[in-house]
């Protein structure tokens, strides 16, 4: 057994749908390892037995599993000495392939602990309540969108198939989720606008005066934008939506090199982006100029349309950038929309805040 001294505690924390199982080690390289129903009760527990005694500081890493993660991470993020950081399935499947060979629960909260212990470790900060709300109605709002788009490709294959008898039904599907969309559409951007705070209220306004942004459009990114942290640069908001270059170079490949995109992230705001930039090239001057340059440098028109939706994305937030904090801070955290700092939505959609 060997104390250590810096008094942190690390957990791994394998979700279910009914049972959470954990792997932590306090002041001492001993691993503990027990398992709890996975509700408000078992949560207190797994506080209460990782956050005592002298240690300064508990580290939970979780797997964003969805709903059945929610719970934890809202407790954890809310406890004085605990701070949370959930990472992709993917990264946490990765890791515990090189550390175990085996794939049981508690194996899995075991790849989490060591995953907390060698990688570096970055607090979730999680959004206010009425942000998390509005983005909940946002995501419902494409998942209806999508919805839609399947029964029309339902309709054209009867049509082909000339099943007329489908048509009643078909129509009158479309029409109940065309109301759907509206009202929820309608919903959110009343929500934006009401907000408390003046800055969310000129984030809508200056993201619909742009040609080719959509009361739609705007329902559907802000509410994304304004969950991400305050303190992230232009960059990594970039990232974030999966807009960063990936290059691919191996030895001698005769498929010689490629900068794709990375597709990593968030790929709502990017497939609204697309379809934004798509429009946005034709309809706003500064925007078509800045596509049909790429064009006249001889990019191909793909890769100058995903130039100019790389631009779009660059800022913090909505339309602003922040200077880091240190984590942990005691001072208020700044709102991405900070007016000290805001840039013009129209000058990032053409490049000028990178």
């Amino acid at each position: 057994m060997t104390r250590r001294k810096n008094r942190v505690a690390h957990v791994g924390v394998d979700v279910s749908k009914d049972r959470l199982w954990v792997c932590w080690s306090g002041l001492t390289d001993d691993v503990v390892t027990f398992d709890v129903s996975n509700d408000d009760a078992g949560v207190a527990e797994i506080l209460k037995r990782t956050t005592g005694g002298r240690i300064k500081e508990t580290r939970i890493v979780v797997e964003a599993t969805g709903p059945y993660s929610a719970r934890l991470v809202s407790a954890a993020a809310e406890h004085p000495v605990a701070q949370v950081m959930r990472i992709r399935p993917a990264d946490g499947r990765r890791f515990l392939q090189v550390v175990a060979r085996a794939k049981t629960d508690r194996v899995d909260a075991y790849g989490l602990l060591e995953y907390a212990k060698r990688m570096e470790f970055t607090p979730t900060v999680l959004p206010s309540t009425e942000a998390k709300r509005i983005r909940s109605l946002a995501r419902y709002l494409g998942k209806i969108i999508d919805r839609r788009a399947a029964v029309k490709n339902e309709k054209h294959a009867a049509d082909i198939d000339d099943a007329d008898v489908l048509d009643w039904a078909i129509e009158a599907e479309i029409s109940a989720l065309d109301a759907i969309i509206d009202k929820l559409q309608a919903q959110i951007v009343e929500a934006l606008q009401t907000l408390d705070d003046p800055r969310v209220r000129q984030a809508v306004e200056t993201f619909q005066e742009i040609p080719g942004v959509s009361a739609r459009a705007t329902a559907r990114v802000l509410p994304e934008l304004m969950c991400l942290p305050a303190w992230l640069t232009p960059r990594q908001v970039v990232a974030h939506v999966g807009l960063d270059p990936r290059p691919k170079k191996s030895g001698t490949s005769r498929n010689g090199d490629s900068w794709p995109i990375s597709k990593m992230g968030n790929s709502r705001i990017r497939r609204v982006l697309y379809m934004n930039t798509l429009c946005a090239v034709r309809y706003d001057p500064a925007m078509k100029a800045f596509y049909e340059s790429l064009v006249a440098r001889g990019k191909p028109r793909k890769v100058a349309l995903v130039a100019t939706m790389r631009s779009s994305s660059s800022p913090s937030g909505a339309c602003t950038r922040t200077a880091r904090p240190t984590p942990r801070s005691d001072s208020p955290r700044e709102s991405p929309l900070d007016s000290q700092q805001s840039i013009s939505v129209s000058r990032w959609w053409t490049g000028a805040a990178r």
